[in-house]
Parts: C-alpha cells; structure tokens; sequence
C-alpha cells in the first residue's frame, strides 16, 4: 500500500476522501489544513453552504491586533470560496476575566469598531471564557458588583455584543447552525479567594438544546459551535503523563465536562454531523460516531505576543457543508507576520 492509498483509507473514515496528516495529529502545521474533503460525489448532491470559522481573535489595544484581524476578516471576504456567514466561537478580546472594566471597555471598542468597518457578512457568536467580566475577581469584591454592576459576569458581553441570549440557533438553509455558550461562571471559589468557572451548559440551555434538536428534522445536518470544544485531544498530546499512574488528565476548563452528555444526545440525533470550537490555539480532530469534532486554531496565534511564533499559525477555517450531511474544511493561514508593533495601527 503506497503513502496515497492509506491516506485514502484514513479519509473514508472521516467522512469520505483525503485526510491530511496534519489533522490526524495534536500539533500546529505549518501551511493549509484540508479535512474530510468530499469530492465530487458529495458536490453532485447540491450546492454547499459555505462559512468561515474563526476563533480566538484576542483582540486588545497592544500588538497591531486591530490591523492582523480586519486583515484576517478581509481575507475570508475575498476569499475564492465566497462564504456567506462568519462564525465566531470566542475569546473574542484579550482578557475580561480579572481586568478593570474601562480596560475591557476598550477592547469591547477596538472589537465593535474593526467588524462595523470591516464586516459586510453577517457574523454569530459563540462567547469564550476571556470574554466573561471578572471570573478571577476575588469573591468579596465580586459579591459587591454583581448586585450593583448589571454588566459584570456576561452581562456585558451581551449587551457589546447586542445579544438578547448567549446561545442560539440559526436556520441556515441545508443546514441548521447552533451557537452554545460553553462557559459556567462562578461556579466555585479556588484556594486564592477568586471565583472560578467550568467548561459545560446549564441546565436551562440543556433543556433548550434537547428540544432544539429534537424539532429539527432528522435529515437535516446539524452544525454545533462552542468556545470550549466538547471533545479535543490537544491537551493530553502536549503534556506529560502524570508520574504516579502514568495517566493523561484534562482539567474542568479543557474540554466540556458533560462531554458524555453530549454525546449521549448526539447518539439520539445522527443528524449532529459537526462540532467547531476553539479555545486550545491548536488544531485537533476526533470522530466519534455520526460527529466529527473539530477545533481550530486561532487568529490571535498564541495572544499575538510570540514575534518567534510560526506565522502561518494564526489562521481560520473555510467550510463547505453540503446538504446531504457531508462537509470539507480547510484551515489557512491569512498572512499575519511577526512584528515588533506593540500598539494598534
């Protein structure tokens, strides 16, 4: 069997066609990234809806990060594939999670201003953890500003954002697109006297999700999207096994925690072809089941700061989902290069 033909059998496990290695590993590659590429058997059941996915955008007033996204947003625009909506799954800023709001107001600024001047497609969010005002607030300091700050926790993420709720979901044609917001703030208190949170849905979007998925029609293919990704295997290949048992772990903020739960559902609706998300800054795969779960890298790299970072690491990623469930992805780097800027241009 040559490299191509085990390439091939590799692919048809994923969902028919080519694999490339790079996927198939817990690492950043260096170039473009083609997954689950359906070809033209695919292509003859109709025309695909195409999005583009990005993540991690990070943004803040340091690092030219205005200038590196309206040039990645400037990309997808022009982009030869012609997408027609943009999704978000989060860390949309730099950092609200122990920073001073007119800080966080500014980058809530810098955010609202690139998409007003460089958005013409309409863009969904799913919210990350950076993006939730004062979850490493010592707990005495935010038991006093929950009650009198209306904005602090998502609050003021929504209200940025103009979101009534922070998970939806959008009928998209051929395909229905569901925005989940993966972060539960506030959950318990660590040792230092700040408040903490956990990757997972409460209970009332449980709820909704269940039913969402249970009026959609069985054959029409759903995506989901999540900041936190509901299954990833980037962590346990970038650290050590513990000493003692020789086991890999992932903490409550790496992966979603009802990740069973998940997938518990998904066995219930085969039509859930599709997971994105974000958060890990590295590209993984894993197909369990009917879903394949795929987390992209991220715009912002590792948070722009790294100036000896591989610039084709920051990225976003292309999709074409074709209505009889299949879909191909192509994550590519949009041209950010290491600069010695601080401030934004």
């Amino acid at each position: 069997m040559n490299r191509r033909e085990a390439l091939a059998r590799l692919g048809a496990l994923f969902g028919g066609g080519l694999m490339a290695p790079s996927l198939l590993r817990a690492e950043q590659t260096t170039g473009t990234v083609t997954g689950a590429a359906v070809g033209s058997t695919a292509a003859k059941s109709g025309a695909p809806l195409t999005i583009a996915h990005i993540t991690d955008t990070h943004i803040t007033n340091e690092y030219a990060s205005e200038k590196w996204v309206a040039h990645c947003l400037n990309r997808i625009q022009a982009h030869p594939a012609k997408p027609t909506m943009i999704l978000h799954t989060g860390d949309i800023i730099m950092d609200s999670v122990h920073t001073p709001l007119p800080r966080v107001e500014e980058y809530w600024k810098i955010w609202n201003a690139t998409a007003k001047n460089e958005l013409s497609l309409p863009i969904h969010y799913a919210i990350g953890n950076h993006d939730v005002w004062g979850t490493r607030y010592i707990k005495a300091d935010a038991d006093k500003l929950r009650p009198a700050e209306p904005l602090f926790g998502k609050g003021l993420v929504k209200e940025r954002l103009g979101l009534p709720k922070l998970y939806t979901s959008v009928d998209a044609g051929s395909w229905q697109v569901i925005m989940l917001d993966s972060i539960n703030p506030f959950s318990n208190v660590r040792p230092d006297g700040t408040y903490d949170w956990i990757a997972k849905i409460d209970d009332e979007q449980r709820a909704w999700l269940t039913k969402e998925l249970a009026e959609i029609p069985s054959d029409k293919p759903v995506l989901i999207c999540s900041h936190i990704p509901i299954l990833q295997i980037t962590t346990m290949a970038s650290q050590k096994p513990q000493e003692e048992t020789g086991s890999y772990l992932l903490g409550p903020k790496d992966m979603m925690t009802d990740a069973r739960q998940f997938v518990d559902l998904f066995r219930k609706h085969p039509n859930v072809k599709l997971c994105l998300s974000g958060h890990t800054h590295y590209q993984s795969l894993v197909k369990l089941n009917e879903a394949t779960y795929f987390n992209a890298g991220s715009v912002c790299g590792a948070q722009w700061r790294h100036m000896d970072m591989d610039p084709a690491r920051p990225g976003f990623t292309i999709v074409k989902l074709y209505p009889d469930g299949r879909f191909e992805y192509e994550y590519e780097a949009y041209g950010w290069k290491p600069t010695a800027e601080v401030k934004a241009a």
